[in-house]
């Protein structure tokens, strides 16, 4: 699958869901879906750190991850709910 196909097949799925590098958390594409849900603009997501849209109090934990994102690199499959926060400054879930 090319990196088209699977922004598209990201687009159709409902769920907010941000891509980001590995050792950085820099943010590289997110899916529609989370455009919506924290109104935000792909402009304003694309680059940034994880943490900047964590929820204060729930701020995005980098040691916490290295499990799971292993286990993404070894072809595992992983979900978990983080608390992020709108563009208004809202808390969601």
């Amino acid at each position: 699958m090319n990196k088209e196909s699977a922004i598209n097949t990201l687009d159709v799925v409902p769920d907010g869901i941000i891509i980001h590098e590995s050792e950085s958390y820099t943010i590289v594409d997110v899916n529609e879906a989370f455009l919506s849900m924290y109104d935000y603009d792909r402009s304003e997501v694309i680059g940034e750190s994880i943490e900047k849209f964590s929820a204060d109090g729930h701020k995005y934990l980098f040691n916490s991850t290295d499990d799971r994102i292993s286990n993404v690199q070894d072809y595992r499959s992983i979900q978990y709910e983080w608390q992020t926060e709108r563009a208004d400054g809202k808390s969601s879930r």
